[in-house]
């Protein structure tokens, strides 16, 4: 893999997300924006939850939210790692936008999600 500002023959995670026109490539870079954005948030709720939450039936709900968490940073990482700088950029943004709207509420480190 190499790093690429490819409009055409963008192949995103799946097989079925495979990009061929620049409509196409923006459209792309507008969801993977807002997954970013959404995974900040999600992420800023997850954080609210932890510190509130306490009872063993909440705590399957918190373990879920967990796992959804991870998955959608290591599909993160799996779309910057298409090397393609406008793919990058809307992960970079998406994450920079969302951690805005959660007013700084969160650390910028990281324990197992990476994006």
């Amino acid at each position: 893999m190499l790093f690429n500002w490819q409009v055409q023959d963008v192949c995103v995670v799946f097989e079925w997300w495979h990009i061929h026109t620049g409509i196409g490539l923006f459209l792309s870079c507008v969801a993977v924006f807002a997954i970013a954005a959404c995974y900040e948030l999600l992420r800023a709720k997850a954080n609210d939850m932890d510190q509130t939450w306490i009872t063993k039936n909440q705590g399957v709900l918190r373990s879920s939210v967990y796992a959804i968490l991870v998955a959608i940073s290591f599909w993160l990482m799996l779309v910057f790692m298409t090397y393609n700088g406008y793919l990058m950029i809307a992960v970079v943004l998406g994450a920079g936008v969302g951690h805005y709207y959660t007013h700084g509420r969160l650390a910028a480190s990281r324990s197992i999600q990476c994006h």
